[in-house]
């Protein structure tokens, strides 16, 4: 589980690899994700599930922490 305290930022994440997918859920709190240019608003129970080949970050637009889970799924390497 991540953990982003109140009005805290993760920073910018590079873009992964073409094809690698990311699966975001809010346990708690409020999660901004932002995907280049575009945002969405995440809640409590809500998910997300996008291709990470942008920059991105993760930002707590809320008054408590904000807990989720992320899990990265990069594409098997081809030799």
């Amino acid at each position: 589980m991540n953990i982003i305290p109140p009005g805290q930022q993760s920073g910018v994440f590079p873009p992964h690899p073409k094809e690698t997918k990311e699966y975001i859920a809010v346990a708690s709190g409020t999660l901004r994700v932002v995907l280049g240019e575009h945002h969405y608003d995440l809640h409590e129970g809500d998910s997300l599930y996008y291709d990470a080949a942008c920059e991105h970050q993760f930002i707590n637009t809320g008054k408590e922490e904000c807990r989720y889970y992320l899990i990265i799924h990069s594409p098997a390497s081809k030799t």
